[in-house]
């Protein structure tokens, strides 16, 4: 397939012979480069012309939007706010988060960056050829979009150009600052709210092409499953842990007793799991899950004994699941199919199951077990529903879908259009912090000039949400550092 390793060597044979191409720029023209602090500002007169012309041309409908990209300022900014507050109570709510998304909660987007953070399983991959892409389209619609509205409130537009913080890149648009001040609040806001409006169209069209792509280049391939079958188990019913009688012993010697590596080294499939046995009956959990509950409730949430575990199904989760897309070499295509499929079979039977998770597949060979509850001939696999879909474009989320004739190319295209959609929200987001070096910053303080009246208190509120803000993005890189570490 396109997307593997040859890919993989043109992408970053593209992106050397990029990086070598902006180096030759910018020391040809180093004249033109100033640096401000570790900003590195290439200024030009690029697309002014065009800009003087749309914001001249077309000023009544731009005047309309002006009032629908505002409130949408208004919108994003209630939203990141509170997006950053619930992500702060879930680090602390919630730590067992860090160890499923590892990524620091405050990272910059880069090329490659799923493969660098080990979370390939959550994303699509981000390629150079997309980053390159999406970040030209992103910065041009919001800078150009922040040009015509200041033509639109006659504030002259001194220079355009690209900006480097560090290594990464940027764009502007510089106004004469002292007109701008001249400006109504609202010619002001509206200039500060066009950048982030146009990036919010851009990732509703992105979302929309989205939707097309996968539609008309996508069908059902197999039936996800996220769990397998669980049940609460009371621990001082344990008869045997591991095969070992644990009769009569005292919690702290059942702690002991599972902390021996030559009791406790007992892996089903690739789970890792620790067997237990109450009446006969067998289940399998964590062993540090087994060692807490005999702390805490005396209750643990333990899987059944089932042929999916002992088989060595992979470990899924709600935000990393698997699917079943054959049976004895007869396709799967979704949960209904697998249905019909499964009724074939009787308790006792062994049957082939390819099972596909993170693009690769695998055979198992399992016998169909009695289900404990309906009699029925089962595998024991399960779906749990969650809103934690972070591809967000399954038509079923409950079911596995591929591109047809396996087509390198729709998947080049979703993956494009998803990073374009999801980069362009967050981008909008993120502008909108009422934060001094952001958007929002000066659109959050003409908000509380016009309703205080008073500089002097805005100024005060505006320093107070510069140091909340910043203050929660330290305590969240702190929690997720301890945690970590």
């Amino acid at each position: 397939m396109l997307f593997g390793q040859d890919f993989m060597f043109y992408d970053i044979a593209l992106l050397i012979l990029f990086s070598i191409a902006l180096a030759v720029f910018l020391i040809v023209k180093r004249k033109r480069v100033d640096r401000e602090g570790i900003m590195f500002l290439y200024r030009t007169k690029w697309g002014i012309k065009l800009m003087n012309y749309i914001g001249g041309k077309f000023a009544k409908p731009l005047n309309v939007i002006s009032y629908i990209a505002i409130f949408a300022g208004y919108i994003l900014m209630i939203s990141i706010v509170y997006l950053i507050g619930t992500i702060v109570y879930a680090y602390f709510k919630f730590p067992q988060i860090v160890n499923v998304i590892k990524v620091p909660p405050i990272t910059p987007i880069f090329p490659y960056f799923t493969k660098v953070f080990n979370i390939e399983s959550l994303f699509p991959p981000f390629y150079f050829s997309y980053f390159i892409i999406i970040v030209g389209l992103t910065m041009f619609v919001h800078e150009f979009s922040h040009g015509i509205y200041m033509v639109l409130h006659k504030i002259k537009i001194k220079s355009t150009g690209f900006a480097f913080f560090l290594i990464f890149p940027g764009a502007f648009v510089e106004q004469d600052e002292k007109q701008m001040n001249t400006k109504s609040k609202r010619a002001q806001m509206s200039v500060l709210s066009a950048g982030v409006f146009a990036n919010l169209l851009l990732a509703l069209i992105s979302y929309l092409l989205l939707i097309f792509v996968f539609t008309s280049f996508f069908v059902p391939s197999g039936a996800v499953f996220n769990m397998y079958p669980v049940v609460a188990i009371n621990v001082s019913q344990i008869d045997s842990i591991n095969g070992y009688n644990v009769s009569g012993m005292s919690s702290q010697e059942l702690i002991s007793l599972i902390d021996d590596k030559t009791i406790t080294d007992s892996k089903i499939g690739r789970l890792n799991l620790t067997s237990v046995s109450i009446q006969n009956n067998l289940f399998f959990l964590p062993a540090e899950n087994l060692k807490n509950s005999f702390v805490s409730s005396g209750l643990a949430e333990a899987f059944i004994d089932s042929p999916s575990i002992k088989a060595g199904f992979p470990e899924v989760n709600p935000i990393s699941p698997a699917a079943i897309t054959s049976i004895n070499n007869i396709p799967v295509k979704n949960y209904d199919s697998l249905s019909e499929e499964l009724a074939k079979y009787s308790v006792g039977d062994r049957v082939s199951i390819t099972v596909k998770k993170n693009g690769i597949s695998e055979d198992f060979n399992i016998a169909f077990k009695k289900n404990p509850v309906t009699g029925a001939p089962f595998i024991g696999i399960s779906f749990y529903d969650s809103s934690n879909d972070l591809f967000g474009f399954y038509k079923d989320k409950n079911t596995l879908y591929e591109p047809i004739n396996n087509s390198d190319t729709a998947v080049l295209f979703r993956d494009f259009f998803w990073w374009m959609a999801l980069i362009n929200l967050f981008i909008a987001l993120f502008n909108m912090l009422p934060v001094a070096i952001l958007d929002g910053g000066r659109f959050f303080y003409l908000t509380i000039l016009g309703i205080t009246k008073s500089e002097n208190i805005a100024k005060f509120i505006f320093k107070c949400s510069n140091y909340i803000i910043l203050g929660a993005f330290l305590v969240l890189l702190a929690r997720w550092f301890f945690l970590v570490v």
